[in-house]
């Protein structure tokens, strides 16, 4: 008696049920490798130099001060009462 190949369909259905259960649990794997490899490549653009970070942080620190007193000049002209 010759065995019949069976097709996906006539095969039982604990081994589909396992084979779902087995692409997720790759499709998961894959999802966490993938955001570590993000978050690896975020930290690695922000290493400065070392000759550079002083200078950076001053311009930070004025990029935010400016950002403040426009903010601010905004708000006293939105709340200013003319006599």
């Amino acid at each position: 008696v010759k065995c019949v190949s069976r097709t996906r369909e006539m095969r039982p259905f604990w081994s589909r049920k396992k084979r779902l259960r087995m692409k997720k649990t790759i499709r998961v794997r894959t999802n966490i490798k993938d955001l570590k490899r993000k978050r690896n490549k975020g930290q690695k653009k922000k290493i400065l130099k070392k000759g550079n970070t002083e200078k950076n942080s001053q311009k930070n620190l004025a990029k935010t001060r400016a950002r403040l007193l426009k903010t601010q000049a905004k708000i006293w002209i939105g709340t200013t009462v003319v006599v």
